[in-house]
C-alpha cells in the first residue's frame, strides 16, 4: 500500500551549481532576492556547501535552497540557470529543482519497482496463455484493408480444398 501522499510531489526546493569557491550564504541569499523579492518567508532554508576533494581548489561549489511556493522556485530557475552572477564570478549557473529520489533520472523507487514487477508477471502470464492457444489463421494476419481480406478468404478457400 502506497503512503497517504503518494504520487510525490516536487516540493519547492532548486539547486544553484558552480558556485565560486568560498561564496558566502549572504551573498547567494542576496542574489535570490533579486528574483524573489526581500520578503524574508520567500526563502525558506539556504545552505552552501561542496563537493569533497582532495585539493579544495578543485572542489565544486553548489547551494540548496528552499523556497516558500512552488512559482518562487519556477522563477529561480528560469531567470538564474545559464546567467553569470555575483556569486558563480565568469562561469554560468546551474540552476535546477531538487527532485525525490524516487522521480530523479536513473533512479527506481520502491513502488516504480513494485509497478515494472507486476506488468512483468502479466507478460509471462500472456505469453503462457498465447503458446496453449491453437494458433489461426486470424491471429497472424492483420485484417486493416480489402486486400488482406481478400488474402485471408484466398488463404481459408486453399485450406478447405486439401
Amino acid at each position: 500500500q502506497p503512503p497517504k501522499d503518494y504520487p510525490l510531489r516536487v516540493e519547492p526546493k532548486v539547486y544553484l551549481f558552480g558556485l565560486t569557491p568560498g561564496v558566502t550564504a549572504d551573498a547567494t541569499r542576496a542574489v535570490l532576492q533579486g528574483v524573489v523579492g526581500h520578503n524574508p518567508a520567500s526563502i525558506r532554508n539556504l545552505s552552501v556547501g561542496h563537493s569533497p576533494a582532495a585539493d579544495p581548489s578543485e572542489a565544486q561549489w553548489y547551494a540548496l535552497v528552499e523556497l516558500a511556493v512552488d512559482s518562487l522556485a519556477e522563477a529561480v530557475v528560469r531567470k538564474l540557470h545559464g546567467t553569470s552572477s555575483a556569486v558563480s564570478g565568469q562561469s554560468k549557473l546551474k540552476v535546477g529543482r531538487v527532485l525525490p529520489a524516487v522521480m530523479a533520472p536513473g533512479m527506481m523507487g520502491m513502488y516504480a519497482a513494485a509497478a515494472l514487477a507486476a506488468q512483468a508477471a502479466n507478460q509471462v502470464n500472456v505469453a503462457a496463455a498465447q503458446a496453449q492457444a491453437p494458433e489461426s489463421i486470424e491471429d497472424r494476419t492483420l485484417l486493416s484493408g480489402g486486400s488482406q481480406r481478400m488474402s485471408l478468404m484466398q488463404k481459408l478457400m486453399r485450406q478447405e480444398e486439401k
